[in-house]
């Protein structure tokens, strides 16, 4: 039988995550529905979609790339900064989702792990 800490530990570690998960699926949901409902309105009022991203919005955001031996993480940093907000929401809503899956999985397997432990 496993000891009640790595037991403990789980369920702490399930608590975090469970609140992360609201958190980060929560804030890039509303953020790419609140980007959505702006480029709806701009296209039916301009006739044309918002070409808005985060560099036109804060010039400085350039500011913050990583040392230059980090050219790849630089390249996809300046690649996403220039993304249409709508698509960089989308994409990260995406990634968030895709990682909470990965989260469940992780506590699913964490779980028969431990009920076959307690079984044997």
């Amino acid at each position: 039988m496993l000891p009640p800490m790595v037991r403990v530990i789980s369920a702490v570690l399930g608590t975090i995550l469970l609140a992360v998960r609201v958190c980060i699926l929560g804030a890039f949901g509303l953020g790419a529905v609140l980007c959505a409902g702006y480029s709806l309105y701009v296209l039916v009022r301009h006739g044309g979609l918002p070409d808005m991203s985060l560099a036109s919005l804060h010039p400085g955001v350039y500011e913050y790339l990583l040392p230059p031996r980090y050219i790849v993480l630089n390249t996809i940093f300046i690649s996403c900064v220039g993304l249409p907000l709508i698509v960089l929401l989308g994409l990260l809503f995406f990634l968030a989702l895709l990682l909470d899956k990965l989260g469940q999985a992780l506590f699913r397997w964490l779980e028969l792990v431990l009920r076959a432990d307690k079984a044997i």
